[in-house]
């Protein structure tokens, strides 16, 4: 069928900036929401300060706050709905013409929840890296991230006291290192090995500060375009950031744009030191309990892993399908290197690996034994670790089974991860499975497991702030909440759009109607229509 459609559209003349003030609108609620209660002085100063351009006051409202959230939404979807027609799963299901095409598709099934068992020291260690270690106001200090808290001996900053350029300063600073830490919490949810070869990368980074301060008679820099850049870049790259900053430290390289701090004139001075110094010792200490536990030798996540890609590749809903493959995704280059060894041993020349960039050749060899469609399949392989590299765009459905490893706290990840093996195109399996990983206790029973899970997920959640955007602006999370969210089937996720509904009356007076058809059909031209 073929739709010609002639409308003038209205569109706001300047796009770009109503979507910029969207922006800027959406983060000052977003802060009020983060910070109003905060501990920390200055973000709960800055979240008082973007309710008063917001809202005129100093006492904030929360439902206030709620109530500007949703009018933002609504006018966001008021603008873009002029210009896209969305077709998710449900659509495609309901509309009374794509259904016919799309009766084929697999059933995704609620995801799976995988419990990983953690002895009681371990899942001590587990809560203390994510509350005593690298929780908001935990141990790991940063000082080499925010020099300038120790230069002006302002641990915690005082706006009003600061210009625009050192106000500045500080924030970005400050900014640097909440992102370092909650690199680490994610770095350590995601795999062991993986947080260990973080750990031991930070550790290196903070010694040849250490280093460089001591052969450079007290002083130091802090790298101007990791600060700037180091945002904009994929998860990945951060640590190749931070090599370069520390071989840059190890070379004395200190270029005459930047500003040089110089330790002997910070007021804080001591405490410069004894920081970097005692962020050393917290890594030596967490190397020494990862080793003393276990947690990478014999890591029972990778453990439960392997027990669970056997089950799944084992697994038939009825004779006739095909051999089930699976995908691994993970967020991290390192944990699928660290995926790849142990697979590579349990299941000997089974598994290929997505660990950087895709090239042609690659891309080729995986589409050849996932995708349903190549011309050309092969079968060397039934499983694909992969990063979210190919998280789209990619036809995988020769696999039947997605692993989340790590958890995707972006719901459109979840979809965007599924969707690799939920094609519009030839059946393959009846259904479809996902699997989620959650830490637990040894021994305990189904529900104290999930109970388990649920709090020690909560807990990254509420240490990842912004970073876990699972929860839309203007819900309030809960632990349950959260778990339920991370567990959703993808494709409950989102609802039937308006189009399709429209379509669907359509269709239904043309069966039950067709004189109102008719009678629409001799209507003059030129007709006017209003909403």
């Amino acid at each position: 069928m073929i739709w010609e459609i002639r409308a003038n559209i209205t569109l706001a003349n300047d796009l770009t900036t109503r979507f910029r003030a969207y922006t800027q609108t959406f983060r000052r609620l977003s802060n009020i929401r983060k910070n109003c209660k905060s501990p920390d002085k200055q973000k709960r100063s800055q979240a008082i300060a973007d309710y008063e351009v917001m809202f005129g006051s100093s006492t904030i409202d929360l439902d206030r706050v709620r109530d500007r959230t949703r009018y933002l939404s609504k006018s966001i979807r008021n603008v873009i709905s002029q210009v896209t027609i969305r077709r998710n799963r449900i659509d495609l299901r309901k509309d009374p013409e794509y259904s016919k095409e799309t009766y084929e598709l697999s059933e995704v099934q609620d995801p799976c929840e995988v419990f990983y068992e953690l002895t009681e020291e371990q899942s001590e260690f587990y809560d203390k890296v994510l509350q005593d270690y690298f929780g908001e106001h935990g141990q790991f200090t940063g000082a080499i991230y925010q020099p300038f808290l120790y230069e002006t001996g302002q641990l915690e900053i005082d706006e009003e006291s600061l210009n625009q350029e050192k106000n500045r300063e500080s924030l970005i600073q400050r900014n640097l290192y909440d992102f370092m830490r909650r690199l680490l919490v994610k770095r350590f949810e995601s795999s062991f090995g993986s947080f260990r070869q973080s750990i031991i990368n930070f550790k290196s980074v903070t010694e040849n500060v250490q280093t460089f301060i001591e052969n450079s008679g007290g002083k130091y820099i802090l790298d101007r375009p990791l600060l700037e850049k180091i945002y904009e870049a994929d998860i990945d790259e951060i640590e190749e950031a931070l090599k370069g900053f520390e071989q840059r430290m190890a070379e004395g390289n200190v270029p005459k744009t930047e500003k040089v701090y110089k330790i002997k004139e910070f007021i804080s001075k001591d405490r410069f030191l004894r920081d970097i110094q005692s962020d050393i010792a917290l890594f030596d200490g967490i190397l020494d309990d990862l080793d003393t536990l276990k947690l990478v030798d014999k890591d029972p996540k990778l453990k439960k892993l392997a027990t669970e890609i056997d089950t799944i590749l084992k697994k038939k809903d009825n004779p006739n399908e095909p051999e089930r493959k699976v995908v691994i995704f993970t967020e991290y280059i390192d944990t699928a290197r660290y995926l790849e060894a142990y697979l590579e041993n349990a299941f000997p020349s089974c598994c290929i690996t997505v660990k950087g960039d895709l090239n042609k050749s690659k891309t080729e060899e995986i589409l050849r034994n996932f995708d349903t469609t190549h011309k050309k399949p092969e079968d060397n392989y039934r499983m694909l670790i992969t990063t979210d590299k190919m998280s789209e765009g990619f036809n995988l459905n020769r696999a039947g089974a997605v692993i989340n490893y790590d958890i995707p706290w972006n719901p459109t990840r979840v979809i965007q991860r599924v969707g690799r093996i939920n094609r519009i195109s030839k059946r393959v399996f009846d259904n479809l499975y996902i699997y989620n990983f959650f830490p637990t206790l040894q021994g305990a029973t189904y529900v104290r497991s999930r109970e388990i899970a649920t709090g020690k997920m909560f807990l990254i959640h509420n240490t990842l702030g912004e970073d876990a955007k699972i929860f839309e602006p203007d819900e309030e999370p809960s632990p349950s909440q959260l778990f339920k969210r991370i567990m959703e089937n993808p494709d409950t996720m989102e609802e039937e759009s308006f189009q399709t509904k429209i379509r669907q009356l359509y269709a239904d007076i043309t069966s039950s109607s067709p004189e109102v058809i008719k009678r629409i059909g001799e209507l003059p031209p030129r007709i006017k229509v209003a909403k």
